[in-house]
């Protein structure tokens, strides 16, 4: 089994915990994300090696946010849109 097959395996149905919505707020802060060039970068690779890519970016954004409170508002693709109490959180 390769490298990206065992990667692609442990990375399927992870998700960020369950968190309450921060509400809105005057510190209530929303965090963009998007893999810069991922269309390109979706033909220029094999699909596997972009699949385990995206799957770890998925993976990473969830975990971090997830330590810091973070409420998955909506995903698309690659980009997620994540909300926090405030702007330190973010941050963190």
């Amino acid at each position: 089994m390769t490298l990206l097959a065992r990667i692609g395996r442990r990375l399927k149905g992870l998700q960020l915990r369950t968190t309450k919505a921060p509400g809105a707020g005057p510190h209530t802060t929303l965090l963009l994300t998007d893999i810069e060039d991922s269309t390109v970068l979706w033909e220029a690779l094999p699909p596997r090696v972009m699949d385990v890519a995206v799957r770890l970016h998925t993976w990473a954004v969830r975990h971090i946010a997830g330590q810091h409170g973070a409420y998955e508002s909506a995903t698309e693709g690659d980009a997620f849109i994540i909300a926090f109490k405030a702007p330190s959180d973010a941050l963190a």
